[in-house]
C-alpha cells in the first residue's frame, strides 16, 4: 500500500505509514481518537414511570435531558443518542476536543 504523502510502500492492511505516520484509510473511513463517554441512566425510573403519569414523566424526562444537553455543549460535548431514561454522550469525537476528560 503506497502512502499518498510520501510515497513510501507499506504492508498490506497498514493503517498508518511507517516512514510518515500518515493514515492510510482512504476518505470517511474513520480515524483513530480518544474519547471521553458519559452515560447516564436514572435510577429507579422503570419504578417511577409505574406511578405518575405518563405526561408528567415526559416533562421529567424532557428537564432532565435538557440540563444533560445544556451542559454537555458548554463544554464541547456531543449528546449521541437518548434511549428511553438513558443519555450517551461524547467528548472528543466525532469532533477533537483538548482536554476532554
Amino acid at each position: 500500500m503506497k502512502c499518498r504523502k510520501c510515497g513510501s510502500e507499506n504492508p498490506e492492511g497498514a493503517r498508518f505509514c511507517n516512514f510518515c505516520g500518515t493514515s492510510l484509510l482512504s476518505e470517511g473511513a474513520g480515524e483513530r481518537k480518544n474519547a471521553t463517554i458519559f452515560f447516564a441512566d436514572i435510577s429507579g425510573f422503570t419504578r417511577l414511570s409505574e406511578k405518575i403519569d405518563p405526561e408528567e414523566l415526559k416533562e421529567i424526562l424532557d428537564t432532565i435531558f435538557g440540563i444533560i444537553s445544556e451542559s454537555v455543549e458548554k463544554y464541547g460535548g456531543t449528546v449521541n443518542k437518548l434511549i428511553g431514561d438513558c443519555a450517551l454522550c461524547l467528548f472528543g469525537a466525532p469532533f477533537s476536543l483538548e482536554n476532554h476528560p
